[in-house]
């Protein structure tokens, strides 16, 4: 051990480093145990762990490593590993306080030597550099039942990329900042551009979670380089602020998302004046990634037409286009000269549509009908004008994803023809909105067939298919079986009303979902259990209600499929919430 270790410890410090970042980014899903487990292994990994864990974090990570926490800190339940919000206090997380009467403190959970169990240590009292020494000791000014054990080791502040605060009082955000985040309290809505921090230069990466913006100044703090914004709307504030932010987005911006943070009811009135953000995307030339959840219908066509305008006249590629529609007003809509389905604002903004969908190369769209419901909510027009507008979107070229309010039997010849354009798809997820109760069941798909009124055909290069939550039933399941593309691995259709799975299965399928399906036709189980592939990896019977002679076949099943490199099943069967066959 001792030789292997050496010979580790000869490598450079930057190959150590890339190790590092690989473990970190393939095993650590960004939370950093399995980094430091690594690292403990050798001294010699440690400090580049670290600074793994402070520069490299996968910049989509839901729980940024960097907290803000309020000035009463030492009261903060974060303080005490032992105590509340473990998560928080996970191995290799870690959080900036700020107490105004000093510099900004780093914590940073490491596993202990001696237990394996994480504890907070390293409280950094610089903001260039740290040297901590080798001993127990208390944290100044923390619990003084919290022993610590301390490590050597030198990181300095100025290297933490991925910054989070929620608060007015501001710390000192590290020069190196590349990813902030900026968060704000529900009843906290200031328009004093006081209450704004100055954002780095390096800034790439900008999040405004239900923050609220001044209509002057707003633009003038967007650092020159950003690549990525998302603004959460959440107060009425907000909108006033948006035209003159809009138009001075940097240029350099290759992710834009635009958010809602409360009820969709409340955006209703404001939704023409949300949707200005169409005009301004044409001047947004390297926009890969675009995300709304307050668009209207009528302003489709100009967010379409924008991105398509950026090009004079070629193809325009891009990443993700993601668009959550709002509620329309009947007397908007008209019937389609192409199709008794569709419902448009009119000829002129189908005829934008299809001419800027012409230029448009996506790779991932999705589209969800937001449905406000009350007494006077028409929803079966509500979901003709939301299937329209899908139909009107560009054809993706890798995976298309749809949530509307219901869907009607004729919407999936017009769907599959649509699908067929796309020769390289590989991903389709359908989900109905639908709530049985309030709809008329001869008119709504709440407990018909999706399948069995249509003879079409499934596009051979999907890989991933999701239909859950779409009704579907067994006699559904029956037509589809046979039709499931050759080259299927994962299939999702839990959450419907499927009593017997139908068979066969694709050769090569490795996931099945089949959660919270009444599964209830015992003399059918083992049919479709002992047709289960060779190939299957995962199988999800959660909530299915399966008799005990049911899980022994699923066992046997398991057995059949042997056991892993690692010495575990081949096949893992969940069975409940918390339980693995």
């Amino acid at each position: 051990m001792t030789s292997v270790r050496a010979s580790i410890e000869r490598l450079p410090f930057d190959v150590v480093e890339l190790i590092c970042q690989h473990v970190h980014g393939e095993h650590g899903a960004g939370r950093g145990s399995h980094l430091f487990e690594f690292a403990f292994a050798s001294a010699f990994f440690l400090a580049p762990a670290v600074r793994a864990a402070l520069c490299f974090r996968p910049r989509h990570d839901a729980h940024w490593p960097a907290v803000y926490e309020r000035n009463d800190w030492e009261t903060t339940s974060l303080c005490h590993p032992n105590l509340s919000r473990a998560e928080s206090c996970a191995v290799g997380s870690y959080f900036v306080t700020w107490r105004g009467d000093g510099p900004p403190t780093i914590r940073l959970a490491l596993p202990a030597r001696d237990d394996n169990r994480a504890r907070m240590v390293l409280p950094w009292q610089s903001h260039c550099s740290v040297n901590v020494g080798s001993e127990s000791s208390v944290v100044a000014g923390g619990p003084s039942c919290l022993s610590l054990h301390w490590s050597f080791l030198k990181v300095p502040l100025r290297q933490v990329m991925h910054f989070q605060i929620g608060d007015k009082t501001w710390p000192q955000i590290p020069e190196m900042c590349r990813f902030l985040s900026i968060d704000e309290s529900d009843d906290c809505f200031d328009d004093d551009v006081g209450s704004w921090p100055q954002c780095p230069s390096t800034v790439v990466g900008l999040s405004l979670n239900t923050y609220s913006l001044d209509p002057h100044h707003a633009a003038r703090y967007l650092p020159p380089h950003l690549r990525s914004f998302l603004l959460t709307i959440k107060h009425s504030a907000v909108i006033e602020a948006l035209p003159p932010l809009f138009h001075k987005l940097p240029r350099t911006l290759v992710v834009l998302k635009l958010c809602h943070g409360s009820a969709i009811a409340s955006w209703f009135r404001l939704k023409s004046r949300v949707s200005q953000v169409g005009a301004a995307l044409a001047s947004l030339p390297n926009l890969m990634v675009f995300h709304h959840e307050l668009l209207s219908i009528t302003d489709v066509s100009h967010v379409l037409q924008g991105l398509a305008s950026r090009r004079d006249g070629q193809i325009v590629r891009m990443r993700t286009i993601s668009l959550s529609i709002l509620p329309p007003d009947p007397i908007e809509l008209l019937e389609s000269c192409e199709s008794s389905l569709y419902l448009t604002p009119g000829a002129q903004w189908e005829a934008i549509c299809h001419s800027a969908s012409a230029l448009l190369d996506i790779e991932h769209v999705h589209l969800e009908q937001l449905e406000y419901w009350d007494a006077d909510s028409h929803e079966p027009d509500h979901a003709r004008a939301a299937f329209s507008v899908l139909c009107f979107l560009p054809a993706p070229t890798h995976s298309l994803s749809a949530s509307l309010v219901g869907w009607y039997p004729e919407f999936m010849p017009l769907l599959v023809n649509r699908i067929a354009q796309s020769p390289t798809m590989f991903a389709l997820r359908l989900k109905s909105q639908v709530r049985p109760r309030q709809y008329d069941e001869g008119t709504m798909l709440s407990q018909d067939s999706v399948a069995t009124s249509t003879s079409w055909i499934l596009p051979s290069s999907l890989t991933h298919i999701n239909l859950s939550s779409c009704h579907l039933t067994s006699q559904d399941l029956e037509f589809l079986a046979p039709r499931w593309p050759s080259q299927l691995k994962d299939l999702n259709i839990s959450c419907n009303d499927i009593t017997t799975v139908a068979t066969p299965f694709p050769l090569g399928l490795r996931s099945l979902n089949l959660a919270e399906n009444p599964l209830c036709d015992g003399e059918h189980l083992e049919v479709w259990i002992e047709a289960l592939p060779p190939s299957l990896r995962k199988l999800n019977v959660v909530d299915c209600g399966l008799p005990e002679h049911a899980l022994e076949l699923i066992g046997n099943a398991v057995q059949r499929s042997g056991m892993s490199p690692t010495c575990k099943p081949r096949l893992v069967v969940l069975v409940e919430e918390t339980d693995c066959v």
